[in-house]
């Protein structure tokens, strides 16, 4: 396969670039699949619940990550224990639909 010139891009017409996109939008591993539904809702409660601890005066600046997997979130922080077991990195909290958790106020 031969290298692509370096102005290819710059020489490329805005509405070849969005053919190109377009066509490659259509082919099969670009394709809706429940997986990657599953992964979009995911990342979206994930988003959710990061944006709300983010504005939440008790959890305001804190560095959380917060992760979900099948609707269920994981919070995980560093919590300031001293002795010899300070600041680990533990899971704070996981929240679970099943369980009944409040829903927060952008959901």
């Amino acid at each position: 396969m031969r290298p692509l010139p370096d102005n290819l891009f710059e020489k490329t017409r805005n509405e070849t670039a969005c053919e190109l996109i377009i066509c490659a939008l259509n082919q099969p591993e670009f394709q809706e699949s429940p997986q990657s539904q599953a992964i979009i809702e995911d990342f979206h409660l994930a988003s959710l619940v990061k944006a709300e601890l983010a504005g939440h005066d008790q959890t305001k600046g804190l560095e959380l990550e917060v992760k979900s997997e099948k609707g269920i979130v994981r919070i995980t922080g560093s919590i300031q224990t001293g002795g010899i077991f300070s600041n680990r990195r533990r899971s704070i909290c996981t929240l679970s639909p099943l369980l009944g958790f409040p829903p927060f106020a952008g959901m």
